[in-house]
């Protein structure tokens, strides 16, 4: 089956009335988990957007609170999935405040976590990559919003 472009898809899409373009919609949502939470987040979590971080954040701690931290291995293993999980709101948010709140909470939890950072090379270099990530979707920010993440990114 060919690709066709997002152009032509879209001049078909608006040849749909309602009920057809719903149609459409559910049978996307219906097919993968990605889907329907991207439809998720477009219909209701774009709406609230704090509502949608704090979602973001339970969800976070629900993943460091069921951390493996038997060794570096497992600990690196599950501190990678949480960051999976924030990626995950982020990629579907695309706001940079989003970006930055949940990556603080993100290393917040790292940092009260207990883990031995310094005591594993990747471990500590996927500690600089979260804060490098921090930094570039800041520069995206207004200048108050810079200086007030600024000051939070500190005591981290």
């Amino acid at each position: 089956m060919t690709q066709d472009s997002l152009t032509y898809l879209r001049k078909e899409l608006q040849l749909l009335d309602n009920e057809e373009l719903q149609e459409v919609c559910m049978r996307l949502a219906r097919h993968k988990l990605e889907n329907k939470e991207l439809l998720y987040y477009l219909l209701v979590g774009s709406r609230d957007e704090d509502a949608y971080i704090a979602k973001a954040k339970a969800d976070i701690e629900e993943a460091f609170d069921a951390m493996n931290m038997t060794s570096a291995y497992y600990a690196n293993k599950s501190m990678r999935k949480a960051l999976r999980i924030a990626d995950k709101f982020i990629k579907y948010s695309k706001n940079p405040i989003t970006e930055v709140e949940l990556l603080m909470c993100y290393m917040q939890k790292l940092k009260h976590s207990g883990v031995q950072i310094r005591k594993s090379n990747v471990l500590a270099k996927l500690r600089i990559r979260v804060l490098t990530r921090i930094e570039r979707a800041m520069e995206k920010l207004h200048e108050d919003l810079q200086f007030d993440y600024s000051e939070r990114l500190k005591l981290l």
